[in-house]
């Protein structure tokens, strides 16, 4: 009877923890798609503000993407502090509440610092929920199941952005460029709440417990630090064990913390390369649509379908295929877990191509929309 009831027990929490990681992921998506919401629009809400072009590329693909992502970096971390203390489920819904107001208070907006700010709010939810989706997951997971949960966070991002420009195009095309604000704001709201009520707090450092001798102590603050450093040990697997203390742990305040997670030359490497990486991806999501539509002629709907297919589905098949890829390579011999640079850099390249082909190809001999 006692074996009966430990199995039991072991189904149930394996229960909470599928139940709490899908609903995670669930909200993420709704989130992620508010990122996209104004792209299908640039040239409508111009015309609202009365700009140029000009005013247009600079004010609302610049200026705003800006604001969004200006307050993003540091409300990733100061919340990241804030999962080693407080209870991440809680600290979670509050980030995404705060994030769908801002986006639901644009059906309001009549003035362009009114956007500014309600844009810079959902920049606080975007860049505030990332360390707490990896707190929460890590808590969840063994560190053989981190890299497969982890890029399906990504796929959740993805897939949220895509969709929402998918969403807002059609949406906006029909009731106007502040209605998908309103409809992606109303559903999420609904799902954070449903997290809330119905997802688990993982104990901090339940699965470190599970992976350690009895005796072994593990530092339940370190989970936040130890994401950052996207590793611990010079030839362990890197960037998959995200949430596990070792011999690298980094500790201190922030300051401190900074300086050791620099310390570590791949960390410094990655963070220089993400820089100028980020630029291409950020461009997409903010003018391809327009781009498409204004420049090149496409039809409003068939330029958002490229968008969402380029976008979402891309980013499902290489987080999927580049995580399964990388897990292998991380758990192969030490000799050979350099390839994943490789791999890494000739995907790169090789996107490059067909993104090429999208940006000269010419929509002006196609029928126009009904």
């Amino acid at each position: 009877p006692a074996h009966d009831k430990r199995i039991s027990c072991s189904r149930c929490r394996m229960s909470e923890r599928k139940q709490t990681t899908a609903l995670l992921l669930m909200v993420t998506c709704f989130l992620f798609m508010d990122q996209s919401l104004l792209a299908p629009h640039l040239t409508d809400i111009a015309v609202f503000f009365n700009y140029t072009d000009i005013q247009r590329d600079t004010k609302l693909g610049g200026e705003l993407s800006f604001s969004l992502f200006l307050v993003g970096a540091p409300a990733a971390i100061v919340v990241g502090h804030l999962a080693d203390r407080l209870n991440r489920r809680n600290l979670y819904t509050s980030v995404v509440l705060l994030g769908e107001l801002g986006c639901f208070l644009v059906v309001f907006v009549r003035h362009y610092w009114q956007l500014f700010l309600l844009r810079a709010l959902t920049g606080i939810a975007l860049g505030g929920a990332v360390p707490l989706v990896f707190s929460i997951l890590s808590a969840l997971s063994s560190s053989d199941e981190r890299p497969p949960v982890a890029a399906l966070v990504g796929v959740a991002a993805g897939a949220g952005a895509g969709i929402g420009q998918g969403v807002s195009a059609v949406v906006g095309q029909a009731y106007g460029w502040r209605a998908p604000f309103a409809l992606v704001a109303v559903p999420s709201c609904v799902c954070a709440l449903i997290f809330r009520f119905f997802a688990t707090e993982p104990r901090r450092g339940s699965q470190e417990r599970q992976a350690h001798s009895p005796n072994e102590v593990v530092p339940e603050s370190a989970e936040f630090s130890s994401a950052l450093r996207l590793g611990r040990q010079e030839n362990s697997q890197v960037g998959a064990d995200f949430g596990r203390a070792g011999k690298h742990e980094v500790r201190g305040g922030g300051a401190a913390r900074l300086r050791q997670i620099l310390e570590r030359r791949s960390n410094l490497i990655i963070f220089l390369q993400g820089m100028p990486g980020s630029v291409p991806w950020s461009v997409i999501l903010v003018y391809l649509n327009d781009y498409l539509v204004e420049d090149r002629g496409a039809p409003t709907k068939l330029a958002a379908v490229v968008v969402c297919t380029g976008w979402g589905v891309g980013a499902t098949v290489g987080q999927l295929v580049g995580g399964w890829a990388g897990q292998r390579l991380l758990r192969s011999a030490a000799h050979q877990r350099g390839r994943i640079c490789y791999m890494m850099g000739w995907s790169t390249v090789l996107a490059v191509v067909p993104l090429l082909l999208v940006l000269n190809c010419e929509f002006g001999a196609m029928p126009a929309e009904e």
